[in-house]
Parts: structure tokens; sequence; C-alpha cells
């Protein structure tokens, strides 16, 4: 019995060892996506915000008031969201 205990030490150690390795490399990909995804979330943001200045610029608005109008809005939905987040 003593004998099985000892050849079975070694095999569970790296069986361990194994498992530690490929769930620190499953960690590390998923920390790798999360901000992947949050980069591209970032872009599509930007570029959300950018067509709409774009739109009001060539509706007539000027610069500052283009910018104004779209700032005046993220806060609005922003101030919405943390309403909405409060109420949850």
């Amino acid at each position: 019995m003593s004998e099985n205990r000892s050849e079975f030490k070694p095999t569970f150690e790296r069986l361990a060892k194994t498992v530690g390795v490929l769930l620190k490399t499953a960690y590390d990909g998923i920390e790798t996506l999360e901000r992947n995804i949050s980069d591209v979330l970032a872009k599509q943001t930007d570029n959300r915000l950018l067509i709409q200045y774009h739109s009001l610029v060539k509706a007539g608005f000027g610069h500052q008031e283009a910018l104004d109008a779209v700032a005046g809005l993220t806060k609005s939905r922003l101030e919405t969201a943390i309403q909405e987040r409060r109420q949850s």
C-alpha cells in the first residue's frame, strides 16, 4: 500500500502543477479578452460621439455648439444611467 502512495505522489504533483498552469493560462486569456472588449467598446463610443458631432456640424451648428450639444447629451445619458443603477 505504501508503494502505491509513493508512486501516486509524483503523478499527483505533476497533475496539480499542470492544472495550475492551465488555470493561469485561462485567467491570462480572459484578462486579455476583457481588455480587448473594453478597447473595442471605447472606440465604438468615440465613433458614435464623433458621428453625432459631425451630424450637428453638417446641420449648421458651429464647432463649440456641436461639442456642447454632444457633451450635454453624454452627461444626460450618464446621469440617467447613474439614477437607474441607484434604483436597482
